[in-house]
């Protein structure tokens, strides 16, 4: 086994490129408000469809400077097998693996498991398992802050379209406020589209302009909500 294997930046843009080859790049339709809820679908996976793989990047380099290295390249062996069965379309199998290390894993790795458990119960129509498991997530204090903050985001992004706006503004509103934040630019988009679904233009375009003005955006996402700008 290799010494201190890690997921490297490469391998992750590998899997985010995976995922997002099936995500919608366009989006041409009028902003209008009985249509948000059905461009959304099409949109949101632009938003939080890499996310998962700059967070591999980051827990990969950062956080396990403390643990032995055996324990640490063994579940990022683990960890990687299962990515390989799921974007082999071995979903099943995949689940059990991210499921078995997101139980008994002793390294962050573990809450990335558990993050792309949930991303496959979504993707393999598994709505209300894959909910929860964002929930709990984004609700367990011993979990790095970036992984609770991506699983907002994902919960967010995936309930935007048949959640209570009030209280999904109320989830993501924290990320929105933390431009230094990993997920700020993805949370504004996202409170931005829950502001436009609930007619409030002025305050999304509020939002939207503040966000432009800084320099802590992608040039992906700045595109993206400057085109959101532009709808009436």
């Amino acid at each position: 086994m290799t010494e201190n294997k890690k997921v490297t930046p490469s391998k992750a843009d590998e899997m985010a490129q995976i995922q997002q080859r099936i995500f919608e790049r366009e989006v041409d339709e009028e902003l209008r408000q009985e249509k948000l809820a059905k461009m959304w679908k099409k949109y949101r996976f632009l938003i939080i469809g890499g996310a998962i793989g700059v967070v591999l990047v980051t827990i990969a380099s950062e956080w396990y400077g403390s643990w032995q290295q055996k324990i640490k390249s063994a579940e990022s062996d683990r960890l990687e097998q299962a990515l390989i069965l799921a974007t082999k379309g071995n979903e099943q199998e995949a689940l059990v693996q991210f499921k078995q290390l997101g139980a008994d894993g002793k390294t962050g790795y573990r809450y990335i498991a558990q993050m792309e458990e949930a991303a496959l119960l979504l993707k393999t129509n598994k709505q209300r398992q894959g909910l929860e498991a964002l929930q709990a997530l984004a609700a367990d204090t011993k979990a790095p802050q970036p992984i609770r903050d991506l699983a907002v985001v994902s919960y967010v992004g995936n309930r935007l379209d048949t959640g209570d706006t009030q209280k999904l503004k109320q989830m993501i509103q924290p990320l929105t406020q933390n431009e230094n934040g990993a997920f700020y630019g993805q949370a504004v988009e996202l409170a931005s589209w829950l502001h436009l679904i609930s007619g409030e233009q002025k305050e999304a375009q509020n939002l939207i302009k503040q966000a432009l003005a800084g320099q802590n955006l992608s040039p992906q996402v700045r595109d993206r909500l400057k085109l959101l700008a532009e709808k009436k």
